[in-house]
């Protein structure tokens, strides 16, 4: 495996990664964590043996980049400061649809919270 197998990964799963990044860590501001990930992945290309999907094995990474950034910064979990009436998505629907949106975004993370962390995980990324 060489460094441009990785390059090719950068431009395939850059996006996933990085939407995995922002949901673990409730921030947009995760960009240098992407590029961690993937000098990890080239520090660490022979430890990938093939016989997973390369996507896979990028967000086991990307989950430990997390997990380590976490612990590093002591984040704290962004779900637990938002209550569910200070929840407010900008929308220009109207007051119905709002309503309702609003309704089933709010039931959806209520449940997907209720999952163990490596769960949420799967779930995020099952949406393909």
């Amino acid at each position: 495996m060489d460094e441009d197998l990785i390059t090719r990964w950068f431009d395939t799963y850059a996006d996933d990664i990085y939407r995995f990044l922002v949901f673990r860590l409730g921030t947009p501001d995760v960009e240098d964590l992407v590029q961690d990930v993937f000098i990890k992945a080239i520090d660490h290309h022979q430890s990938f043996r093939g016989d997973a999907n390369p996507k896979t094995w990028l967000i086991s990474i990307a989950r430990n980049v997390a997990i380590d950034h976490t612990r590093k910064n002591k984040v704290r979990d962004w779900r637990r400061l938002i209550s569910d009436e200070d929840y407010q998505p900008k929308t220009v629907d109207s007051p119905e649809q709002y309503v309702e949106k609003t309704e089933l975004q709010i039931a959806v993370r209520d449940l997907i919270n209720q999952l163990k962390p490596n769960y949420r995980d799967v779930v995020f990324f099952t949406r393909d």
